[in-house]
C-alpha cells in the first residue's frame, strides 16, 4: 500500500505501525503526487531516513504533496524485468 503523508491519518498511521512492522533496513520510496517517470522520487533506507525527510505529520501547506511506499524487489525472469 502507499501512504498519502500530507494526510494527517495516513501520515501517523505509516509512521507508527507500517515503520515499526518493517525491518530497519526496509527500503522506502518516497515520492511527489502528480509526479512523472521518477521525477522528485527518492529512494530512504529505513524509516529514520524518511523520518528526517519527512518530520512532520502532516507536512505544512507548503510542502509539496507526497507518497511513500514499500519498495518492492521486481520480480526477475533469467534477471529482466
Amino acid at each position: 500500500p502507499q501512504y498519502r503523508l500530507w494526510i494527517a491519518e495516513e501520515c501517523e498511521s505509516f509512521f507508527r505501525r507500517a515503520c515499526d512492522a518493517r525491518p530497519a533496513d526496509a527500503l522506502w520510496i518516497l515520492k511527489p503526487s502528480g509526479g512523472q517517470h521518477g521525477a522528485g522520487m527518492s529512494v530512504h533506507k529505513g524509516c529514520a531516513s524518511l523520518r528526517a525527510a519527512y518530520p512532520e505529520c502532516p507536512a505544512p501547506e507548503t510542502s509539496p504533496r507526497r507518497f511513500v511506499m514499500e519498495y518492492l524487489e521486481p520480480a526477475l525472469l533469467d534477471g529482466h524485468k
